[in-house]
């Protein structure tokens, strides 16, 4: 038996934090900010979660997948992101999607994991009423590939894409897709600039720089990016790609009942 397991559900386990707990969080690297275990009593660990090493919830109680390097300071936000993205306060997604194409936009037709809408299935409908599913389902969670920076009170719609190297400015609200490398504002966010010249851009994504060691990126002028990929190229028969250790919440799992 677990005792740290709070509830399970099909997506998502809720945790109570102990001290072998942390201990596996700190075995992994995985840190929560300057927060001591007292100050975070309860986690959601998502069993879709791939967590690298060295991935920071700054103020984040939500456990999804994470890149080595990344940090997300939005507390109960559920992205899923690559390598060192960079994740402000109160970036946070979209709810769930109401049918517009249909009749009434209320979930109770169609969702009544609440009580109310339960009772009111029970007392007005003898239980018998059909549960109608929207035609047009909930997207999933955005996915951050990696150096994405999300300022303070970003909105996400669900389902959309921040590629590679873009950066959303704070308070912006993102409908679409981010293209690569591209800086975005506004209500709908708009592309203001992009970061580089297209051609810089195209030699940034094909060096698959995230993908090296840290020794190797640092090795390099991060300063002048013309310098740095100059310099990555050099060294590209001499190192192999970085590969962190993944946490999942099997493993988590299988650490609690042999512990």
């Amino acid at each position: 038996m677990i005792t740290e397991i709070v509830r399970e559900d099909p997506s998502v386990v809720r945790l109570r934090m102990s001290e072998r707990l942390w201990a596996i969080f700190e075995r992994h690297r995985l840190s929560f900010g300057d927060r001591k275990r007292e100050n975070l009593p309860l986690i959601d660990f998502y069993k879709s979660a791939r967590i690298e090493q060295y991935a920071d919830y700054t103020n984040g109680t939500a456990l999804c997948t994470i890149g080595a390097f990344s940090y997300q300071m939005a507390g109960g936000l559920t992205v899923n992101m690559g390598r060192y993205c960079s994740v402000a306060d109160h970036t946070s997604i979209m709810g769930e999607r109401h049918p517009v194409e249909h009749v009434t936009t209320s979930t109770f037709p169609y969702r009544a994991p609440r009580p109310s809408f339960r009772w009111a299935r029970e007392d007005l409908l003898g239980g018998s009423g059909q549960m109608i599913t929207p035609r047009i389902l909930t997207a999933a969670v955005p996915v951050l590939q990696h150096d994405v920076w999300t300022g303070n009170h970003a909105l996400l719609q669900r389902g959309i894409i921040l590629h590679t190297g873009c950066v959303v400015g704070a308070g912006s609200v993102v409908t679409k897709d981010v293209p690569p490398y591209a800086i975005v504002g506004g209500n709908p966010a708009r592309v203001i600039r992009m970061r580089f010249p297209d051609a810089m851009i195209e030699r940034l994504l094909a060096s698959r720089w995230w993908e090296c060691h840290p020794s190797v990126v640092f090795a390099c002028d991060i300063t002048d990016p013309g310098r740095f990929l100059d310099q990555l190229a050099a060294q590209r028969d001499s190192f192999a790609p970085f590969a962190p250790t993944i946490l999942t919440w099997d493993r988590v799992r299988a650490e609690l009942e042999s512990g």
